[in-house]
């Protein structure tokens, strides 16, 4: 499948380091019997080849605290404790 390479917002590369950034976060917080390994692994790479590395920590970070924030502010359909996967 070919990929357009044309911007379309005129913020394609922050939207789509953004969105990296915050799948791979999430993620990671899976318990490891659920994490995708290996999308985390070769999304870390695509993620690191689009931004500098000031922005990388930057992104990473964001990502990490909107990720907290989310976890913490979502009911749990499970019952059990926050994080907990059926």
């Amino acid at each position: 499948m070919a990929i357009k390479t044309n911007e379309v917002t005129g913020r394609d590369d922050f939207l789509i380091a953004e969105a990296l950034a915050f799948a791979i976060e999430g993620w990671s917080r899976l318990p490891d019997v659920y994490r995708p390994k290996r999308n985390i692994t070769s999304m870390k790479v695509l993620l690191a080849s689009r931004l500098d590395d000031c922005s990388l920590a930057l992104s990473q970070r964001e990502a990490r605290r909107l990720v907290s924030v989310l976890l913490e502010t979502v009911p749990w359909r499970s019952g059990g404790p926050r994080g907990s996967l059926p």
